[in-house]
């Protein structure tokens, strides 16, 4: 970059987020006008539906829900499960309830929550549902619920944008609050080299040396240049950081490999199944169980001898170590769901 025009691109940078904020707020009384012309009710205000999706488009909003919601009633028919054999189930990553605005119907039998970092949009939630109870939560763990309170919990599109230290954090905090025999249901932009469009030898488009996602494309597979790409090949995880936004280089865009998924984050918490385009036939999903924690090994009492060798080998087995599923309940073979029509 010309280092003459960089006082000028951090100033951009600074003021992205009050710009965007105030234009959406001068739209917003059309904006409602329009609401009301629609019919549809559980609509927020025009800056939350651009924050969560990049554009404010009504019916796009309302056809990620509900596709949400079929994606989640398809990957746990795969587990034999169902949304209505759940007590409580929670949207982690919930925004504006995208999702939730479609778990109405089930919401007298099921007790619904949702929390996300951006207080704002959990603000307008409280005011808009009375069926689902809200949290804020921070950039780190903890969340503000006690161990083993949820049968279900998904995360849509959240470990698409953290950070490799940030989703084993959050992985193991998930885990805590999942009940024993509950599930986790994680989407991720899994890798695949066909996934990736455009030419080699065509660059990503860049304003002043910076990526910026919508001059490219909406489609975050076109956002990959060829070092990243090359870092997933290589590690099977990969993290672009966005240059413009309101969390700075914390959060961005994150890829991941099927096989990066099956080693390293079972180690937190064990895969049920993996569903490749499983997400509105776009993202991946990967379904987690609770983790079985390892038992305390025991410690040597000094002046005892050593236990007999023969003996030690008829000795039960001291169970899975901490991350593996039960020995009586192997993960679930990886499928293919249909994806859902939206």
């Amino acid at each position: 970059m010309n280092p003459q025009m960089k006082p000028l691109m951090d100033a951009v940078l600074a003021n992205y987020a009050p710009f965007a904020k105030l234009s959406a707020g001068l739209v917003n009384q059309w904006d409602q006008f329009v609401i009301h012309a629609t019919g549809y009710d559980l609509i927020p205000p025009v800056w939350l539906r651009y924050r969560i999706q990049g554009t404010p488009d009504i019916e796009t909003y309302v056809k990620a829900g509900r596709g949400s919601r079929q994606s989640i009633e398809l990957a746990l028919e795969s587990q034999g499960r169902r949304l209505t054999d759940m007590s409580d189930i929670l949207d982690f990553g919930c925004g504006c309830g995208r999702t939730l605005r479609w778990f109405r119907d089930i919401a007298g039998s099921v007790r619904l929550h949702g929390t996300d970092i951006d207080s704002e949009a959990i603000a307008w939630n409280r005011t808009a549902y009375d069926f689902a109870s809200f949290n804020s939560n921070g950039m780190e763990p903890p969340l503000d619920y006690p161990d083993n309170s949820f049968d279900l919990i998904y995360a849509l599109s959240v470990f698409t944008h953290l950070t490799e230290e940030a989703q084993v954090k959050w992985l193991e905090e998930l885990n805590r609050v999942l009940k024993p025999d509950g599930l986790a249901l994680l989407t991720f932009l899994g890798y695949r080299p066909e996934k990736v469009r455009r030419p080699k030898n065509q660059p990503v488009p860049r304003i002043f040396g910076r990526r910026v996602l919508g001059l490219v494309s909406m489609d975050m597979w076109d956002f990959l240049d060829q070092s990243d790409i090359a870092e997933l090949e290589d590690k099977g995880f990969a993290f672009v950081p966005y240059d413009i936004g309101p969390l700075g280089k914390a959060y961005g865009i994150t890829y991941h490999r099927r096989d990066y998924v099956e080693s390293r984050l079972t180690q937190i918490m064990p895969l049920r199944a993996y569903l490749p385009d499983g997400f509105c036939n776009y993202l991946d999903i990967g379904l987690f169980g609770k983790a079985v924690p390892k038992p305390p090994t025991a410690k040597k009492t000094p002046g005892k001898s050593a236990p007999d060798k023969k003996a030690a080998k008829s000795e039960p087995s001291a169970g899975p170590a901490y991350g593996d599923a039960p020995k009586d309940e192997p993960p679930a073979e990886a499928a293919d769901p249909t994806a859902p029509s939206s």
